[in-house]
């Protein structure tokens, strides 16, 4: 019986023993589950069958302010905003709907200082279970990520970037609208149809290969492609492209506007190159040509009417001339033409020109002159002008083969700024535009690009040089104005001229001697040419007017000269472009000891030392190159007589 007791009173002892340590055990799990709990950053509370507050964690007060006693006093409707109340019904309903019913979804609370918190919540139905009986709720605070989500949208939407996100399967998902805004396409018509239906022809192949980069394990693509526009367009797109998770996101900049003002740019500078070499080539030309011409006109003054070699110095003066106008256009384009501009009524200058213009149009051809009133003034070279205009006309004339219309339009015009930046170059402003219409052939955009280049010409061989289009480019730059076309093949082509407007008041002109008896002198010219031909060429023609000629080669010569020679010296006839000194330094320096010496400039391009930026300084006489004898004549009795 001991024994036995002894026994009993041990397995007694025993099992004390391990409730004990089973209830420790379990002490230690509450404590550890009920610090897990109040630690948590996420929220737990335990519901009523009447959606009253039984528990909450210390979680629930840190995130929206309400302490477990306020809550306990409070329904959900007070927690809750009243656009939530009608869907919180429901999915009340749905947790109540049988045990163990667990529902999710995302409402806003109110917290206690007024602002509202986003809250994505998991109700679970324990209402059944004798351990819980309650509604189980953990809920997280999620207001910063949905802040950020919507900041994110926001940049999405509104970012003028294109933005998306595609399949492998060569589809879009998503698109921003971005999309819309350039390409014109709604999201719907962009999604049902792959992406490739939109890329340029020309572009399909390129876009592939960078595409198999990607499925090759390429993190990052980056290349340019075109995508057509809903009205038929191209647009360039420069992507930035990375794979993740089964999709591809990417992000594409437009730089059609970009590459167009690349394109401009470079078009300007090839336009530059070629305009200083074909200055260079002119200048010296027109050397050589003025002592053809001078020797020609002044062998035909010696040449009686019935001269067997009078019929070939004819056609000697008749070639030089053509080469004259030849190295003007050079000039025109390269702007080194030396302009003389005056206050231009363009009007006026169409009324003068009408009837020449009209006689070099063929009969099925209309010209219409469209006076734009009260019109503006402009300050150019009347002369350069005329060769804008004749030009144009000519070129309408030859786009219209089997006939046409041609119109001559003036107008004020206002450039604003958004003018301005789609037009390189430009400064927005006053001008008075002349646009000349055909309803010819019309160009296409290949063409359009290279119309101003010198020698370029869409003519058959012989019909044209190439460079009636590039001089009227020139003349216009030249003269502070820009000059653009507009042109699709089949529906015609319109020049339009923009020369800046001025408020001057034009001048009185003075008048010129008519007579070659008047051109004739007796003063005293120091010439000074470094050219040798072109100095004896000149030598003679004044010696044979009755000027006495003092020849210098270089500004050297001519100081040395200035000073050996006692009587007076009336005029200095001296070229522009000379090393070491320039004529205007050699004016300069002789005016000192000789304030009342006049001073006529020669040249065959428009140098820094009589211009700016290519019109003659005012009050300086100047004779252009190639030199003839009348004109150079007549220009040194304006002076001696002025």
């Amino acid at each position: 019986m001991d024994a036995d007791l002894i026994q009993q009173n041990e397995e007694l002892r025993r099992q004390l023993d391990e409730a004990r340590q089973e209830l420790e055990r379990q002490r230690r799990c509450g404590r550890t589950f009920q610090a897990m709990i109040e630690k948590s950053h996420d929220g737990i509370s335990l519901l009523s069958g009447d959606v009253r507050t039984l528990y909450q964690s210390p979680a629930v007060e840190r995130l929206f302010g309400w302490s477990e006693d306020a809550a306990r006093q409070m329904s959900w409707e007070d927690f809750t905003i009243p656009e939530d109340r009608e869907r919180l019904q429901q999915v009340v309903s749905a947790v109540l709907a049988g045990p163990s019913a667990e529902v999710a979804f995302e409402f806003q609370i109110r917290h206690r200082d007024g602002g509202l918190r986003s809250v994505e919540l998991v109700a679970t139905n324990l209402l059944h279970d004798p351990d819980i009986a309650a509604i189980v709720c953990n809920f997280r605070d999620v207001t910063d990520r949905r802040s950020a989500e919507r900041e994110l949208l926001d940049f999405f939407n509104l970012s003028a970037d294109l933005l998306c996100i595609a399949g492998l399967d060569g589809r879009f998902r998503r698109l921003n609208p971005a999309w819309e805004r350039t390409l014109g396409w709604s999201t719907t018509e962009l999604t049902s149809r792959p992406w490739l239906d939109f890329v340029h022809p020309d572009d399909v192949d390129a876009t592939v290969r960078e595409g198999a980069k990607l499925a090759e394990g390429a993190t990052t693509v980056r290349f340019e492609n075109r995508y057509r526009c809903k009205d038929g367009s191209y647009r360039w797109l420069s992507w930035t492209s990375k794979p993740d998770n089964g999709h591809l996101y990417a992000i594409a900049h437009d730089t059609t506007d970009r590459r167009r003002l690349e394109s401009q740019l470079a078009q300007a500078q090839k336009l530059e190159a070629v305009g200083r070499l074909a200055g260079g080539v002119a200048h010296d030309f027109n050397n050589l040509l003025s002592v053809v011409l001078s020797y020609s006109e002044l062998a035909l003054k010696d040449l009686r009417p019935g001269d067997t070699l009078r019929g070939d110095m004819e056609q000697i003066r008749k070639a030089g001339q053509s080469a004259t106008q030849l190295t003007r256009q050079l000039l025109a384009f390269s702007r080194q033409q030396v302009l003389q501009p005056r206050v231009l009524d363009l009007n006026e200058v169409l009324a003068g020109m009408e009837r020449m213009l009209r006689r070099l149009l063929t009969e099925d051809v209309e010209l219409a002159i469209l006076p734009g009133r009260p019109l503006g003034r402009v300050l150019a070279d009347p002369g350069q002008v005329e060769q804008v205009v004749m030009n144009l006309v000519v070129n309408a004339r030859d786009a219209m083969p089997g006939g046409g219309k041609v119109a001559i339009e003036t107008a004020n015009i206002e450039l604003d700024e958004t003018y301005a930046a789609a037009h390189e170059g430009v400064s927005p402003g006053a001008y008075v535009m002349l646009s000349v219409s055909d309803t010819g052939m019309g160009m296409d955009a290949e063409t359009r690009a290279r119309i101003f280049e010198p020698f370029f010409t869409t003519k058959e061989l012989g019909k044209g040089t190439g460079l009636g289009l590039s001089t009227v480019f020139g003349i216009v730059q030249q003269s502070g104005g820009h000059v653009w076309v507009y042109s699709e093949p089949g529906l015609g082509t319109t020049f339009k001229v923009y020369l800046p407007r001025t408020d001057e008041s034009p001048r009185a002109e003075s008048a010129r001697p008519d007579s070659s008896d008047t051109l004739r002198g007796s003063e005293t010219v120091l010439l000074v040419e470094d050219d040798a031909s072109v100095r004896a060429v000149v030598v003679t023609i004044l010696r044979k007017s009755g000027y006495t000629v003092i020849e210098a080669e270089n500004a050297g010569d001519a100081i040395l000269s200035c000073e050996q020679f006692q009587a007076e010296i009336h005029l200095l006839l001296t070229d522009v472009v000379m090393p070491r000194m320039n004529g205007t330094q050699l004016a300069e320096r002789l005016k000192l000891s000789r304030p009342d010496m006049r001073v006529v400039y020669m040249s065959g391009y428009a140098a820094h030392a009589i211009v700016h930026h290519g019109v003659l300084d005012a009050g300086l006489s100047f004779v252009q190159k190639p030199i003839t004898p009348e004109a150079l004549l007549r220009k040194l009795r304006e002076a001696l007589d002025a």
